[in-house]
């Protein structure tokens, strides 16, 4: 997608810049660091999926989703966890570790309790 965009009629190529504006500064450096030296930085994962999805890096994307996986998941992190897969599970490499994420959760009382209670009661 880079290579697209800084190579072809793209205001992008013409400043040979591309704007990242919404992602925090640290997420957009984690994600060059791997584009340049191909370092992880599992902490940045659940930033980090939106941005290897849309810029179409596959690779990037499974790790994100492995290590969102097996990251500490807690009641106040497991409801925007769920969101970020669940955003993306038309992805292969997501849609493979989305049952490892709803396993674990279900085996945990209190990351099912928050999950579940996250969801908003409709109104009839």
């Amino acid at each position: 997608v880079w290579r697209v965009a800084l190579a072809g009629s793209f205001k992008e190529s013409r400043d040979a810049v591309i704007v990242v504006t919404d992602a925090d500064p640290s997420t957009v450096e984690a994600l060059l660091k791997y584009v340049y030296d191909g370092t992880f930085d599992a902490a940045h994962a659940v930033a980090m999926l939106p941005l290897a999805h849309r810029y179409e890096m596959d690779e990037l994307v499974g790790l994100c989703a492995t290590a969102i996986c097996d990251a500490s998941i807690t009641d106040r992190n497991v409801v925007d966890i769920v969101s970020q897969m669940n955003t993306f599970l038309d992805h292969a490499k997501v849609s493979q570790q989305w049952p490892r994420l709803i396993k674990r959760i279900c085996e945990s009382p209190d990351l099912r309790d928050a999950a579940f209670r996250s969801v908003r009661a409709r109104r009839v």
